[in-house]
């Protein structure tokens, strides 16, 4: 191919459609992947947005993954599903505190409370 130096490759439409569906197929499995954080978003965004836009959105996300990992010369850095909710640590437990009280129970929280191990009964 005989082209000037610098100048942008412009993909075809078709090669454009086979990339996004790559990519959601991608989004779909990735959805499915347990203890992920890809699935972890998915499954949020999926409540807000329906299945098909958070299937397009964790595309996104892997792309833009993939380019910056072409880009930066790194590898990928699985986050894990409790990323998202450690920077929001309060507000979810405000919220699952708030869940049981408005059906009626008394709950009383307490920091780094240790649980008694269980007994178990051999027969």
């Amino acid at each position: 191919m005989n082209r000037p130096v610098g100048a942008e490759v412009i993909a075809s439409p078709r090669a454009m459609s086979i990339l996004k569906t790559a990519l959601v197929e991608a989004a779909n499995a990735a959805a499915k992947a347990k203890g992920t954080y890809l699935r972890d978003k998915f499954y949020r965004l999926k409540a807000r947005r329906g299945y098909q836009r958070a299937a397009v959105a964790i595309a996104h996300k892997i792309l833009v993954a993939i380019y910056h990992m072409i880009s930066h010369r790194v590898c990928y850095n699985e986050l894990g599903d409790l990323y998202l909710d450690k920077p929001n640590k309060h507000h979810l437990t405000q919220d699952l505190v708030y869940r049981p009280e408005r059906l009626g129970y008394a709950v009383t929280r307490a920091e780094n409370c240790v649980m008694p191990a269980r007994r178990t009964l051999f027969l």
